[in-house]
């Protein structure tokens, strides 16, 4: 049974597994509780209001082909049946039991889950593109502003620039220098960005229980890589003009 059913009726809805209910008369013995899903945004089955049993011992109950109500069934295939056959069976099995002749319509839906699937993976495919967008002129603005922090640091230091290439430092260790500065200033800025989205990530799923919402391992380590090439790209020619500066004018420069 769902998990608000079994709360419901026990207070908790752990204590409901092993339980005997009755249902029209009919004893049911509880042998789980489904886990809470909370409210769904695309509408459909409550799991937490349902309960589910076995359909031939359902039938002992209540016979659906007596209602006079809209009726859902959901239906599973089996483990190695394809959707597109357990659809043709299900549509021979339903004409069946409408006694529908062959010329007739159908006088009833089948509703594939994976329509629907369909349409979120497009509107989620829209909602990533539009995100590398914005995150595209997000690291082309902060590119720029670590480039003018490296160059202003570069300027600041110029004498000691200087010194150390008078004492025998070679362009490729002030280059190196400038660059590793420069990367870990971006990862630095990414890994506050990461904890912010992290942050993020725990609210949403807490507001949309629906959709599983958060931050992978592979996230965190794309999300710092592309920080530290952004940084090792912005801080290029700043950390270039570090290297090529001559001792002699380094030094006298204030």
């Amino acid at each position: 049974m769902g998990w608000n059913i079994a709360e419901g009726l026990f207070g908790n809805a752990e204590l409901a597994i092993g339980k005997e209910i009755r249902v029209s008369d009919r004893k049911c013995r509880v042998i789980g509780v489904l886990k809470r899903k909370g409210d769904s945004m695309i509408g459909g089955v409550l799991n937490d209001d349902c309960v589910l049993m076995n359909y031939l011992y359902a039938r002992t109950i209540v016979d659906e082909r007596n209602w006079n109500t809209n009726t859902t069934i959901l239906v599973r295939a089996a483990d190695g049946i394809a959707t597109a056959q357990l659809k043709d069976d299900l549509t021979g099995a339903m004409r069946a039991i409408r006694r529908l002749k062959p010329a007739d319509g159908n006088d009833f839906a089948l509703n594939e889950i994976t329509t629907v699937q369909g349409e979120l993976t497009t509107l989620f495919g829209y909602i990533n593109a539009g995100g590398w967008m914005i995150a595209a002129f997000a690291l082309l603005v902060g590119g720029f502003g670590i480039a003018n922090i490296m160059f202003v640091t570069v300027k600041e230091r110029t004498n000691i620039i200087g010194l150390k290439k008078a004492i025998g430092a070679r362009p490729g260790v002030i280059l190196t220098e400038f660059l590793i500065e420069s990367m870990i200033l971006c990862m630095v800025g990414g890994g506050l960005g990461l904890l912010f989205v992290y942050g993020g990530a725990l609210i949403a799923k807490n507001l949309f229980s629906t959709f599983q919402i958060g931050l992978s391992m592979g996230n965190i380590i794309l999300g710092l890589t592309i920080s530290g090439v952004v940084g090792i790209i912005a801080g290029f020619i700043p950390a270039y003009s570090a290297s090529r500066m001559d001792p002699v004018v380094a030094i006298r420069s204030n």
